[in-house]
């Protein structure tokens, strides 16, 4: 799951960085990241910007190896609904691709505005919505739609990125900003994120379509390597401040 978290990491980099300049963040400011997984995220975080993390994830293996890869940030493992710290810790608190996998997320983001000091920022920095998924050619239509089943399936909500603001407003963050992230890919960006969508798909879905999964994903490997291929699946962002 490493290299998955990396290959994610990379797609939003550039936002986080936009949004991180918006952070109120100074060298030594405290910062949480709830799902940390293997420390992807809280490292560079802890690198680029100076600041002390923390990560917290409920995977025990991913957490061990967070430590390892990266010990300069201090890794505990726990969940996001009950966080283990005192109101008022953090200066910034964040997320990436983990709302979709929360039963209650508005439960955890309320947890995640508790923690935070007095005009701290909330940070969601990545929420699918398989909703406004695009694909060419149109056979590979199918594959979206299995996904989002398979994601119901395993309990996720496919459709987070759209209520992802309302969340924030829900949970009490003031002055929220929000947007979708932009999709430009080169040649080579084309057919390496197609292969790494085609792992992604046999891994979720070879159970359930077999034959036809396979059928779909020759196509869209002939399709990439045409340069023919687009796939796009709206992926959101927000960030939120605790009350004054």
């Amino acid at each position: 799951m490493h290299k998955r978290y990396a290959e994610q990491a990379e797609w939003t980099a550039a936002a986080r960085k936009r949004l991180l300049e918006t952070a109120p963040l100074n060298a030594g400011s405290a910062a949480l990241e709830v799902g940390s997984g293997t420390g992807v995220i809280s490292s560079s975080l802890s690198r680029e910007y100076s600041i002390f993390m923390y990560g917290l994830d409920i995977d025990p293996a991913a957490t061990r190896l967070a430590v390892r890869l990266d010990p300069n940030s201090r890794y505990l493992v726990g969940d996001g609904y009950t966080l283990p710290f005192p109101g008022g810790s953090f200066d910034l608190v964040v997320c990436h691709f983990l709302l979709l996998w929360i039963k209650t997320p508005l439960d955890v983001l309320r947890d995640m505005l508790r923690v935070l000091r007095p005009n701290g920022c909330l940070m969601a920095f990545a929420e699918p919505d398989y909703g406004g998924r695009l694909d060419h050619p149109p056979e590979l239509v199918h594959l979206g739609e299995w996904q989002t089943k398979a994601l119901q399936r395993a309990g996720a909500d496919p459709f987070i990125g759209r209520k992802l603001r309302a969340l924030l407003a829900a949970a009490g963050a003031e002055r929220i900003f929000s947007g979708v992230l932009g999709g430009e890919w080169s040649s080579a960006d084309l057919e390496r994120d197609s292969a790494a969508e085609r792992e992604i798909l046999r891994h979720d879905l070879a159970q359930s379509f077999d034959d036809q999964l396979e059928n779909l994903l020759e196509m869209d490997e002939r399709a990439a390597s045409l340069g023919e291929r687009t796939l796009f699946i709206p992926t959101f962002f927000a960030l939120g401040y605790a009350p004054a």
